[in-house]
């Protein structure tokens, strides 16, 4: 396709005429603005899109004298210096007509020059935008389309909310949705700079061991290390700005020029709101997208985007294409009544289905399903200490006495009264306990302005089961 970035063929033709009519008129908005060459010499510069556009074509300009000397020069006479074609034909001693074809043809051989160039610049933008990604966890998108497309509207549009969060629990997707969020918007929308720091401390890998990370804790001067390090390697590599001369660089940057920056994995951060301090100063137009496993409600700036667990199609669909990729053919075959047990047991969560499939390598599905509701395997102990540990070890005794009456709740979830009646807790500590463990994600709250309904995943049911026991306390037992 002929086509750089937001730009055609045509459109930069136009664009390029438009530079060279307007060379000595006073400065307006420049046609040339959206070039990826631009933004990238304003910034090495410090110069105005308008200086930009103008040194981009002078230099041009040079490259097809190199080529076209005398076209070249006709383009300079004609709008650099605002001569009229009867002065330029009289002084370069040709016809009128032919400086008109021979500026149309040299114009051409311009719009050509520049367009290699951007291309290039385009090219290399896109591929240092994309290292900055970690590499994706996944070979095809299942179910987040829909959120894919909703999501990428907002964060391309002008103006508020800066702070987009997108919450769920452990292994729901979170972080797939937030790198093709950016893949995306790499895509759509090249004039907009990416960046990615994680605070992730740990990851469970498909063989179902948990690895730790030598990532050190995300903290404030952190972040500003990491974005610094992404967006201005010459100021990361400057030892003796202090922590503060590097932010307010950092800061500079990110009010001059839109950016789109995801902050992973932040229920690992020991003092979330310091650092919402810090995103909220670095915000505007610059948006941060965050991924946690904790509902951050309380904030008030944030857009909040809850991550469903897949539904039922969506989950035989991924139970599928995983077990095609790694050879499993029986169970890429298998029909939907084979495959519905797996989706019973641990629902749609992403982590939890992909942990299935590979072990059937090994296992025959009844008895892995057989473990995930016994825990009779270390790798189902490894899922369900990755996903809930953390969390469970936060509960207090009221969170965790409603936690264990909630399957006891129907799939599609109870109301107050009757979860008051199932946990035996007053009204006062029942509150307490759904607001904890909705803030967690353990407990999802759905309905409308006057009615709710609370219901916790299949995957949560699961592990209520039998897992939990091995951690209550004994007050609880």
């Amino acid at each position: 396709m002929n086509q750089i970035g937001i730009l055609s063929k045509q459109e930069l033709t136009s664009a390029v005429q438009d530079a060279l009519r307007e060379w000595r008129q006073p400065a307006g908005a420049d046609p040339l603005a959206a070039l990826t060459l631009n933004r990238q010499l304003q910034q090495r510069s410090a110069c105005t899109p308008r200086q930009a556009s103008q040194r981009l074509i002078v230099d041009a300009l040079e490259q097809l004298a190199g080529v076209n000397h005398e076209g070249a020069l006709i383009l300079r006479l004609h709008y650099l210096d605002d001569l009229k074609v009867h002065l330029i034909a009289r002084q370069l001693a040709m016809h009128e007509g032919t400086v008109n074809k021979k500026q149309r043809e040299a114009l051409a051989q311009l719009v050509d020059i520049l367009f290699a160039q951007e291309e290039a610049a385009a090219t290399r933008q896109r591929q240092t935008a994309l290292a900055r990604l970690e590499p994706p966890a996944y070979l095809q998108l299942f179910g987040i389309e829909a959120h894919l497309d909703r999501l990428l509207r907002q964060v391309l549009a002008p103006g508020p909310p800066w702070l987009y969060a997108i919450e769920g629990i452990g292994g729901i997707g979170k972080t797939t949705l937030a790198d093709g969020l950016l893949r995306r918007a790499i895509d759509q929308a090249p004039a907009l700079a990416v960046a990615w720091v994680t605070a992730r401390q740990r990851v469970l890998n498909l063989g179902g061991y948990i690895d730790p990370l030598p990532m050190p804790a995300l903290t404030a001067d952190a972040l500003v290390d990491a974005l610094c390090s992404q967006l201005l390697p010459e100021v990361a590599t400057q030892a003796r700005l202090t922590a503060r001369e590097k932010g307010e660089l950092l800061r500079s940057e990110l009010k001059r020029t839109p950016h789109l920056i995801v902050v992973d994995n932040l229920e690992t951060v020991q003092d979330v709101d310091v650092l919402l301090g810090h995103l909220r100063d670095f915000a505007g137009p610059t948006k941060f997208v965050l991924t946690s496993r904790h509902n951050l409600f309380h904030a008030h700036d944030i857009h909040h985007f809850s991550l469903p667990p897949l539904d039922r199609s969506e989950s035989l669909a991924l139970i599928r294409f995983e077990a095609s990729i790694r050879n499993l053919p029986a169970t890429a075959a298998a029909g939907d009544a084979e495959l519905a047990p797996i989706y019973d047991v641990v629902g749609g969560n992403p982590l939890a289905l992909r942990l299935v499939v590979g072990q059937l390598h090994i296992h025959a599905l009844p008895a892995i399903l057989h473990d995930l509701t016994a825990v009779n395997s270390r790798k189902v102990e490894s899922l369900y200490t990755f996903i809930y540990r953390r969390a469970w070890d936060n509960l207090d005794e009221p969170a965790r006495l409603l936690l264990l009456a909630m399957p006891l709740t129907a799939n599609h979830g109870g109301d107050l009264p009757f979860l008051a009646a199932v946990s035996l807790l007053d009204d006062a500590a029942l509150r307490h306990a759904l607001d904890t463990l909705v803030l967690l994600n353990l407990v999802d709250a759905r309905g409308e302005l006057h009615d709710r309904l609370y219901s916790i995943h299949s995957l949560t049911r699961t592990f209520l089961q039998e897992q939990v026991a091995k951690w209550q306390s004994p007050s609880l037992l």
